[in-house]
């Protein structure tokens, strides 16, 4: 079966520490795109000196300014044969371009807006590094510390059954833990089409990872390396930091999500699971050939299932950029957000940080973030840290988005 790993882990490998995002095939046409203006993402909303990502109206551009941009854009899609599509652009400390394009539903004609969720594939893996690392503020646990210390089964590679795996080896990719086993298992065992799945994340990762569990191999769920010696970007090993969550704080990880960073940012059309999102204001993932995939959800979901917006996810953004706090509301230490951006240090894993990847763009300019590839969607979600320009392009067809993720970029810097 079909897993989760993004298309850039080849490539973090390279010490250049550039990604290659994957290529799709054909789709229908995208409709014409849709104008949004910012003063309706911002309405209502009280300004004062404190406020970061509300439109005041002098450092915004006018959405003339964007033309280019938006017209690069639509012609992509046009080429690409992409049915829907969402971005953004925030600088230093606002939102100053956010649009939706095409459709949401080709059969309704329902259009995209910032609103609309899509599922974000892997980039929900730096929000499930930011919800567990907030209980690393509350001094919940050491990046250096045993997980097992803290799990209700034991995990332990059976090559190095000495060797603790730790905090930080889960969250760059250096635990030893490896995804191979996954691919043996059954697709209606995983994953469930229009529903919520109903299979226990703790429990699955308890048969997946524990010497007595039914989807257990000894070679199919651990390398043989030695754990924090090798890089091997793992989607069960961050569904386990999302497990970890959900143990420390004594909640289920889309609660304790809800609680310490969703709620708090006004993340209004954000979650793990569908029941949590408008789905009226969701986008439905396409295949290639245009053919409807439909919404479905999977057992392993903190490691690529959040759906959320533009809107929301800029907010998200513009928190991490400015040191984990946002209107007023601190989500992470600012020394905790340095934390993460700093690069592990493990071999082979230069190119991460904590859940954060460390890319280029096409003029070699270094970003921060991740992208993301799912059944019929994808993501990139990425800010240069010297221009202070951060953006994300999420579509509902699984194909590459560099290239307007870059031209985001650019037009940011402008």
């Amino acid at each position: 079966m079909r897993t989760k790993i993004n298309i850039f882990i080849l490539a973090i490998l390279l010490s250049s520490g550039m990604f290659t995002a994957c290529g799709g095939g054909d789709d229908k046409d995208p409709a014409p795109s849709t104008p949004t203006q910012l003063e309706e993402n911002n309405a209502g909303n009280d300004k004062d000196s404190a406020d970061i990502g509300k439109d005041d109206g002098a450092n915004t551009q006018s959405p003339l300014d964007f033309r280019d941009l938006e017209a690069f854009i639509e012609e992509d899609m046009k080429a690409e044969k992409i049915n829907g599509l969402s971005a953004f652009i925030v600088k230093d400390d606002k939102l100053i371009w956010t649009k939706g394009f095409g459709k949401a539903d080709i059969a309704t004609g329902r259009t995209v807006k910032p609103t609309t969720a899509f599922m974000l594939g892997s980039v929900s893996k730096v929000v499930t590094g930011v919800v567990l690392m907030t209980l690393y503020d509350q001094d919940k646990f050491q990046l250096d510390d045993d997980i097992n210390n803290y799990l209700p089964f034991k995990v332990v590679n059976p090559a190095h059954p000495n060797e603790p795996i730790t905090f930080k080896m889960l969250l760059a990719h250096a635990s030893s833990i490896q995804d191979l086993a996954y691919e043996d298992l059954e697709t209606n065992l995983v994953y469930a089409y229009g529903q919520d799945i109903q299979l226990d994340l703790g429990d699955f990762l308890k048969d997946y990872l524990t010497s007595e569990g039914k989807y257990y191999q000894a070679d199919g769920s651990y390398l043989t390396q030695k754990p924090g010696t090798k890089f091997e970007y793992s989607n069960i090993g961050s569904a386990l930091c999302g497990y970890l969550a959900e143990v420390i704080s004594g909640k289920s990880f889309h609660e304790y999500s809800n609680e310490v960073l969703f709620r708090p940012l006004e993340m209004q059309n954000t979650g793990w699971w569908l029941r949590e999102i408008n789905l009226d204001d969701a986008a439905l993932p396409y295949q290639d050939d245009g053919t409807l995939i439909g919404h479905y959800t999977f057992v392993d979901y903190p490691n690529g299932q959040l759906r959320s917006s533009a809107e929301d996810m800029s907010k998200f953004m513009l928190m991490f950029m400015n040191g984990g706090s946002l209107n007023g509301k601190t989500i992470l230490k600012s020394s905790t957000v340095d934390l993460i951006m700093t690069r592990a240090g493990f071999d082979d894993s230069s190119g991460y940080g904590l859940s954060w990847a460390y890319d280029k763009d096409e003029d070699e300019n270094i970003i921060l973030g991740h992208n993301g590839a799912e059944q019929g969607v994808q993501t990139d979600f990425y800010f240069n840290p010297e221009t202070k320009v951060g953006v994300m392009v999420t579509a509902n067809k699984e194909i590459a988005l560099d290239g307007i993720r870059d031209r985001l970029l650019e037009a940011g810097a402008k």
